[in-house]
């Protein structure tokens, strides 16, 4: 017996602010955008019922590329860049930013991270890259201070997390590979499955046994994908 099945997207409420590289939390009905460019960078933080954006309070530091993780009641956004690359960590209640005492221990790889969590208390965040370098740096998050961890097996920025800190998955990025690890809350393992299209800076969502990946910039002369895996 063969089943066949087709998914689509569909069109939602616009965004106050448009943006690019801003970052994500929760779900399609309970979201979160924060701070993104604009450009330059922007602090504004909105949040989406499933049907419409609300404006709420902004991030302390503006910025672009920072992980968010967690839910929009109990957010929080690491890393990114602005004019420099930013280490602050913040943390949401629902309403308000507070910036928490933790931040980031590489300065360097904090722009084009990757993220994997489940919430504002367990995240890991890995890649990024200062300026081209590309990075393999892997660091997890208990919702008080950030651990090094190990490194990454190939250097990358831009790659789509899925996951949580004890199954998580990396998946492609610059420089434009299709490679997939997988890591298990203390080491990452290379996968036997790449994905079908060398991409970075897609959206990714899931567990690191049913994910989706969406969107992307791949080629050189570099363009923007739709295609979704």
């Amino acid at each position: 017996i063969a089943v066949s099945s087709t998914a689509s997207w569909s069109s939602g409420g616009s965004l106050n602010t448009a943006r690019s590289q801003g970052a994500g939390i929760g779900t399609k009905t309970a979201a979160l955008c924060a701070g993104g460019g604009t450009p330059p960078t922007t602090g504004n933080s909105e949040t989406y019922d499933g049907s419409a954006w609300t404006e709420g309070n902004n991030i302390n530091t503006a910025r672009k590329n920072a992980e968010g993780t967690g839910t929009t009641t109990a957010g929080m956004i690491a890393g990114g860049v602005d004019t420099a690359v930013v280490t602050a960590t913040e943390l949401y209640d629902g309403t308000s930013w507070t910036v928490s005492s933790a931040s980031l221990t590489r300065a360097g790889g904090t722009n084009g991270m990757g993220v994997s969590g489940a919430s504002q208390t367990s995240a890991l965040v890995f890649g990024g890259e200062p300026g081209t370098t590309y990075r393999q740096y892997s660091e997890t998050w208990n919702g008080t201070a950030w651990t090094e961890g190990n490194n990454l097996n190939s250097a990358r920025s831009e790659a789509a997390g899925t996951g949580i800190v004890t199954a998580a998955l990396c998946i492609g990025g610059y420089p434009l590979i299709t490679n997939v690890e997988s890591y298990d809350g203390t080491s990452w393992t290379e996968t036997s499955t790449d994905i079908n299209q060398a991409r970075a800076a897609m959206g990714g969502s899931g567990t690191s046994t049913s994910s989706v990946i969406f969107g992307g910039k791949f080629g050189s002369p570099e363009a923007v994908t739709a295609l979704t895996e």
